[in-house]
């Protein structure tokens, strides 16, 4: 049987295969050698070889990735026109660049197709981190392993809901507008009702967040913009 050696990962490949099945190296290229496995140089029984006995072959001699047969592998990648080896998403059906780890439409893991994304430690309990999550913005996150981020929301909601409720305190304690108050309660709302959003989307085996680190950076000069310009209309308002 003719086979094709892949020079990326040495893996054997059928000689018509236009990638190899191994690690989806693209055979476009003039990159792989063709060897021919000689037959039985004598006429005594060969050694049985895996499948010979009549057992279902392994993954590993079919050259299957991901516990799947080569032939639903086969519909599930395809190379395009410019070469680029792509795989479809088992949610939402949608084709991703190989190198891609997660779907480009809808964010699901890849599964199947060479290495996948690390996995958390132990399954994610949905209930307790939400339950986490609205006891304290960011404890959710925490408990799921996701320290950096967890903190960060936390650090946000508590600052601008203790800042908020202070501006609240010394309004009503001054028969003043308190206006000045409103943005940063805002903020701190929206970081509390995300953060739940997000932790259920972790526990559920999601990996894009509605407020990550860019987001975050944008609700934080929103509030900060909409904070400065109250106080300016404030300020405004006593001069006149």
């Amino acid at each position: 049987m003719s086979t094709r050696t892949c020079d990326a990962c040495g893996a054997r490949n059928p000689a018509d295969a236009p990638w190899c099945t191994q690690c989806f190296t693209s055979f476009a290229a003039p990159a792989a050698a063709l060897t021919v496995e000689p037959a039985p140089a004598s006429t005594a029984d060969p050694a049985p070889v895996d499948g010979a006995d009549g057992a279902e072959p392994s993954d590993e001699d079919t050259g299957a990735v991901g516990g799947g047969s080569q032939e639903a592998q086969q519909r599930d990648i395809r190379q395009t026109a410019s070469g680029e080896v792509e795989w479809r998403c088992a949610r939402c059906e949608a084709w991703s660049p190989l190198q891609a780890g997660a779907c480009v439409a809808c964010g699901s893991a890849r599964r199947g197709f060479g290495p996948d994304p690390d996995e958390p430690a132990e399954t994610l309990d949905e209930d307790r981190l939400v339950a986490a999550s609205i006891l304290l913005p960011g404890l959710g996150h925490v408990r799921a392993g996701r320290v950096g981020s967890g903190v960060a929301r936390a650090l946000f909601a508590l600052g601008w809901l203790v800042g908020g409720l202070l501006l609240l305190l010394a309004a009503v304690r001054a028969g003043a507008a308190y206006l000045a108050a409103l943005p940063l309660l805002a903020g701190a709302v929206v970081v509390w009702v995300l953060t739940v959003l997000d932790v259920r989307s972790l526990a559920r085996g999601e990996r894009t967040e509605r407020l990550d680190g860019r987001a975050l950076l944008w609700l934080m000069a929103g509030v900060t913009g909409a904070l400065v310009l109250v106080l300016m209309v404030d300020t405004w308002r006593l001069a006149g």
